[in-house]
């Protein structure tokens, strides 16, 4: 294969696979309002492209399934007949096997053995049986005025010859459009010839009737459609890792510098390390912001979860999603994908229940999952909730005692909070039955220690018989995060400021606001009382008494919903910190999330909030 030949096929790929995703959202939304016929353009437009495009590379069993589809869409456009759920579910079917060619392509560069004849077979019955089941068809007149009566006799009702010809008439039109193709700088680019070709296919099939509105092609939207893809560039997110990486030692030494400034007097140098805050500053909001997408690309693919989910458990869920704008690192989209598919099939399988068991307890037959994602505090909250039976207390009660977690005493001692977070314990279901859905226990622990591995929380509120609430809240990245800077025992550490809710100074006068409690010592925070650690004895360095410190630093810090103060000799500075993972013989070492390098050129390790709690 040459070169000019891959970059068409690995341009093509991109295209398609982006296609096919979009497309599989727009069915599912149009399955909900078929009146939207924008939207059953757009769907038809995006199969006509990758048609196409599979015709032109020659890939015969993409062109195959993609040209029946096509041929079925013009009928739903030209409302011979409405769509329903089972064509639907053929659809999303069809393009399944399109993925899977796909995916075939990309790694072994052929579409593979994979039998298509039953999905065509499929989908051909379908569209046979839709017309068979109307009264009258509404393309033969046009159809009569393009075949010779003596193959179709002197009255056009067989069906079956009418669907032929019809189709094939769409073929030919559709080589035709293949023709005029064009490959313009390497990467595969449809030429608007074939628009104009679909137009004319369109002036020769669409009967004289009321049809949808159709959005038409005209120059001034086709140069403007080349001129924005000319402006936008596809970037392998390695290669944004690399940047990223590169801006992070960039930062190091920018730090590096605006310290060694500060105890130079010399004019210049400070103006010049100004400017260099400055230039490193944009460079690295701008880096970040390429490496930001809504987290609405991932969203958009539960859509399709929750139908056939529903639909095989004979559900009615609405499913709500609010915040897809809300931006997201593109390492972090990936990471959170499939703990949030888990929470969404926990929701339907457990949570949600069947519509008459809904309607006995006074609720409406559809059940509601929600989406939300929004900013808070420096970071992302992703809410997943639903409306229905909530988390059995007492089940999760006897299920923590039958296993062995705690014993009846503990888990009696629990607040309704922490006897919900028992479910994120490993092995831990209430489930009565295992399914292929849940029902093993495997799936809330790593849920949590998913999110934890990116420094994220995982809350969860229920309340039985109105539903669950799932909590994610996530870093906005990384690679760069704002720190507070702190010493203990000589050393130098960081601390990350989302976890970071306050900063106390505690007087000689002050001290009797720390008390004795059990063992542990507590401080009076305007009424709550709250745990502290000292830094100093955690860490092994010295053993103070409170008497013999003129002032206390106490930095209050909150942990997965757990709140206490941290004391620790000095308070530095505030920084962005550039994160290092840690070698794998310190990765055991529960007090340290990380590691990173400071302006003056030495290693501070980055303190882990809920490791010196927990």
């Amino acid at each position: 294969m040459s070169d000019s030949q891959s970059a068409i096929i690995q341009e093509f790929l991109v295209e398609s696979f982006d296609n096919l995703s979009n497309i599989n959202d727009d069915l599912t939304q149009y399955e909900k309002n078929i009146e939207d016929y924008e939207l059953l353009n757009s769907i038809y437009r995006k199969i006509h492209t990758l048609k196409g495009s599979a015709s032109f590379l020659g890939l015969t069993k993409l062109q195959e399934i993609t040209h029946t589809v096509e041929s079925i869409l013009d009928h739903i456009r030209d409302k011979d007949f409405s769509v329903n759920s089972d064509l639907i579910d053929i659809f999303l079917e069809s393009f399944d096997i399109c993925v899977h060619l796909l995916k075939n392509i990309e790694n072994h560069g052929i579409e593979g053995e994979l039998d298509t004849s039953d999905i065509l077979r499929r989908l051909k019955n379908s569209l046979e049986n839709e017309l068979l089941g109307q009264q009258m068809p509404k393309k033969d007149e046009i159809v009569h005025e393009r075949i010779d009566d003596t193959q179709l006799g002197t009255k056009l009702d067989n069906e079956d010859v009418l669907k032929d010809e019809l189709d094939s008439l769409l073929l030919d039109h559709a080589r035709e459009a293949t023709d005029h193709v064009e490959v313009t700088r390497g990467p595969l680019t449809i030429n608007t010839t074939v628009e104009n070709v679909k137009e004319e296919k369109d002036e020769i099939v669409t009967p004289k009737k009321e049809s949808p509105p159709t959005v038409s092609v005209s120059s001034t939207t086709t140069n403007t459609r080349s001129n924005i893809s000319e402006s936008i560039v596809r970037v392998n997110v390695h290669l944004l890792d690399k940047i990223m990486n590169v801006v992070g030692e960039l930062v190091i030494t920018r730090n590096q510098i605006l310290q060694y400034s500060k105890f130079k007097d010399d004019a210049d140098l400070n103006r010049y390390a100004q400017q260099l805050n400055v230039i490193t500053t944009d460079l690295q909001t701008d880096i970040m912001t390429t490496r930001m997408q809504p987290v609405g690309s991932v969203f958009n693919k539960f859509e399709r979860i929750v139908r056939d989910l529903s639909r095989a458990q004979k559900k009615k869920v609405r499913l709500e999603i609010i915040g897809q704008d809300t931006e997201l690192d593109k390492t972090l989209l990936e990471v959170i994908k499939d703990p949030m598919t888990h929470l969404i099939r926990n929701s339907l399988d457990h949570g949600l229940e069947l519509p008459e068991q809904r309607e006995a307890h006074g609720k409406g037959a559809e059940g509601k999952l929600s989406i939300k994602a929004y900013h808070e505090g420096g970071q992302v909250v992703i809410e997943i909730s639903d409306d229905g039976a909530g988390i059995n207390t007492a089940r999760v009660k006897a299920k923590a005692i039958e296993k062995g977690i705690m014993s009846r005493e503990e888990v009696e001692s629990l607040s309704l909070n922490k006897i919900h977070t028992l479910i994120f314990h490993p092995g831990f279901s209430t489930a009565e039955q295992v399914t292929n859905i849940s029902g093993r226990g495997v799936g809330m622990d790593v849920v949590k220690s998913n999110i934890e591995k990116i420094g994220g929380e995982v809350e969860v509120n229920s309340e039985e018989g109105r539903g669950t609430v799932f909590r994610l809240k996530i870093p906005l990245t990384l690679a760069i995060v704002p720190a507070l800077v702190i010493e203990g025992g000589g050393e130098t550490f960081a601390i990350h400021q989302k976890n970071l809710v306050e900063l106390v100074l505690l007087e000689e006068k002050d001290f009797s606001r720390i008390e004795m409690l059990h063992g542990r010592e507590f401080f009076r925070l305007r009424g709550d009382i709250i745990p502290v650690i000292r830094l100093n004895q955690v860490l092994g360095f010295e053993n103070e008494e409170v008497k013999d410190e003129p002032v206390l630093n106490i930095i209050v810090l909150k942990a997965e919903g757990k709140t206490y103060g941290l004391i620790v000799d000095e308070i530095l500075d505030t920084q962005e910190i550039v994160v290092k993972p840690l070698d794998r013989i310190l990765k055991n070492i529960k007090y340290y999330a990380g590691s990173t390098i400071m302006g003056d050129g030495r290693v501070a390790l980055i303190i882990d909030a809920f490791g010196f709690y927990n």
